[in-house]
């Protein structure tokens, strides 16, 4: 992803890079919520705050 964001800086890439962050970021909330036990660590977390 970083390797990516640096090429389109310094080759002037397109508008790719947006569907990518976006991609991973959905990744990234997701695998919280599919982990087992994730979901309910989450909320323990929540709580605790």
């Amino acid at each position: 992803m970083g390797i990516q964001l640096v090429f389109a800086v310094l080759f002037g890439g397109g508008q790719d890079w947006i569907a990518d962050l976006a991609g991973f970021v959905t990744g990234f909330v997701l695998t919280t919520a599919l982990v087992p036990g994730g979901l309910a660590r989450l909320i323990a977390a929540v709580r605790n705050r």
